[in-house]
């Protein structure tokens, strides 16, 4: 399911499951369970876009790397903490 999605996320990555199930029946003319679908955009999504928690550190580096390139500049990263884990609000460029 992976692969038959990951060509129209390319195109749009706001589409979803239920969309995508929607494109999947006119094309193939196949009925597919909505769980297989949602499940393949989640992978086609962590193959095109990488997973969250990866990206999530990238933004560490991202924010090191501007205030390395423009001196003087200072980058916030709002996040905030639940059960334990750090979830990212939003990201400040002043």
């Amino acid at each position: 399911m992976c692969d038959v999605v990951k060509d129209w996320l390319t195109e749009d990555p706001t589409q979803g499951a239920k969309e995508l199930r929607a494109k999947i029946k006119t094309k193939y003319k196949a009925e597919v369970p909505y769980r297989r679908v949602y499940d393949g955009n989640d992978l086609a999504h962590d193959q095109l876009f990488g997973d969250w928690d990866s990206s999530f550190d990238n933004l560490f580096k991202f924010k090191a790397e501007i205030e390395r390139s423009c001196p003087g500049s200072a980058v916030v990263i709002d996040h905030h903490t639940i059960q334990d884990k750090i979830r990212f609000n939003r990201l400040f460029l002043p």
